[in-house]
């Protein structure tokens, strides 16, 4: 999957850290003036954010799909639609007019999708080593709550480090998409390049030319 708008997915394992970095990532680039939506996957089993009895829950129950809820300060949409039907490709119908998109959670997603850069929350050396064999794509940081050994940054103490490959890899993509979008999309593979996204690639990286 290649995403117009960048994708940033945040993964660990429970109380590695993803949700402080998510907060903390979400406030430094909106004062960098980017728009950010997040997502987050919930590992509760049955959670929902609807109660039994309410009557946006009888409207589920009698069949309504989506359900929306409007109120004096939020817009909430409630859709019915389980984990295995769900795909990054889906989650990006509802994020509108933004400049990133944080993640949190969805490894089984995220992990394999080189086309997500990935910010990877590790407990101890074990799951760096754990995660750094089977991830696909760019990750652009390891970090812990804990001070562990290089290149494990800390998420308190090398935030700033953090937040300089974000938004460098931000700013890559959008060059990239800039790129596509000169592009004819064929994917016919004339220029030597599986599909138009690796040509652009190549573009960025000054290995193929526009021409």
């Amino acid at each position: 999957m290649y995403s117009a708008i960048p994708i940033i997915g945040v993964v660990g394992l429970k109380n590695s850290g993803k949700t402080l970095i998510m907060e903390r990532l979400v406030k430094e680039l909106r004062k960098e003036s980017f728009k950010v939506a997040t997502a987050k996957h919930i590992s509760q089993k049955g959670f929902s954010i609807d109660n039994e009895g309410k009557d946006t829950w009888k409207h589920s129950r009698a069949g309504a799909n989506p359900v929306i809820i409007v109120s004096d300060i939020e817009v909430a949409v409630i859709i019915k639609r389980s984990i295995q039907d769900f795909s990054l490709d889906y989650l990006l119908r509802f994020m509108g007019d933004v400049d990133a998109i944080l993640i949190e959670g969805f490894s089984r997603f995220i992990l394999q999708d080189s086309d997500v850069g990935k910010i990877i929350c590790v407990r101890n050396r074990e799951e760096y080593e754990d995660y750094r064999g089977k991830v696909k794509g760019e990750i652009l940081a390891f970090c812990s709550i804990k001070f562990l050994d290089q290149p494990v940054l800390r998420i308190n103490e090398d935030l700033g480090i953090i937040v300089k490959n974000v938004i460098g890899y931000i700013k890559k993509r959008r060059e990239i998409g800039e790129i596509i979008n000169q592009l004819p999309k064929l994917d016919c593979g004339k220029c030597g390049f599986s599909s138009c996204i690796e040509m652009a690639k190549a573009i960025y990286k000054g290995e193929a030319k526009l021409d």
